[in-house]
């Protein structure tokens, strides 16, 4: 098995976001966003608010921020929920 750290995998809700991420910092675009919390060991996730540019980035630190109890409706947000840093192929 060949383990490919360039390539992490999300769990992509379209629309939506999560509870529980503290307040939001300022990335250029989405890849932005995701590589912060790629390269921060704490980061579980993020929200991104797609209608601002810069793009709005709301990490998530814990993981129960990601219960579908805590996951809500938001038009022009999308969530990303990090599965893993690298992708097994």
């Amino acid at each position: 098995m060949k383990t490919d750290c360039n390539q992490p995998r999300w769990e992509i809700r379209v629309d939506f976001t999560a509870l529980g991420a503290p307040g939001y910092e300022e990335r250029d675009d989405v890849q932005g966003c995701q590589d912060f919390c790629i390269f921060n060991l704490s980061c579980v996730g993020v929200d991104v608010d797609r209608d601002f540019n810069p793009k709005r980035c709301w990490w998530h630190y814990n993981e129960d921020d990601f219960r579908e109890s805590n996951i809500y409706s938001q038009a022009g947000t999308t969530s990303y929920q990090l599965i893993s840093r690298c992708a097994e192929s």
